[in-house]
């Protein structure tokens, strides 16, 4: 997500692993909504999910699938979220946060699209690397 404007990586555990925590900041509007990702699945090369167990919903599932396709891999995510009634509940949901998810995933999708045309998309990275490193 380098790039988007709202996201900032706050720390993670290193590559990809069942038990392994993703901390991030999102910016809404002014304020900055601090979520924790746990890895809850890993098969490589197939899918990974993580699961939010810190942050503002409810029930936030992830899955990353990849699958094979004449040209190469599909990439496929799904999300299973709820808002709680105290932050707006499903109106909130669909009517704000699903089209900035929406536009989240368009934006790191043209941006894995330029990594694998350079190369660089299996390059390795530090472990528990975060912004200001």
């Amino acid at each position: 997500m380098a790039g988007w404007p709202a996201f900032r990586l706050l720390g993670h555990d290193g590559p990809v692993r069942e038990g392994g925590v993703l901390r991030i900041q999102e910016r809404v509007g002014i304020l900055p909504v601090v979520m924790f990702f746990r890895h809850t699945l890993c098969d490589p090369p197939h899918r990974f999910r993580d699961e939010l167990i810190h942050g503002p919903f409810d029930h936030f599932v992830h899955t990353h699938e990849f699958l094979a396709a004449p040209a190469g891999a599909l990439w496929r995510e799904t999300i299973e979220l709820s808002l709680p009634l105290v932050f707006g509940g499903a109106p909130v949901l669909r009517r704000l946060i699903a089209p900035r998810i929406r536009l989240a995933l368009e934006f790191r999708g043209r941006a894995l699209a330029r990594l694998a045309r350079d190369g660089s998309l299996g390059a390795e990275t530090p472990a528990a690397a975060t912004e200001e490193d």
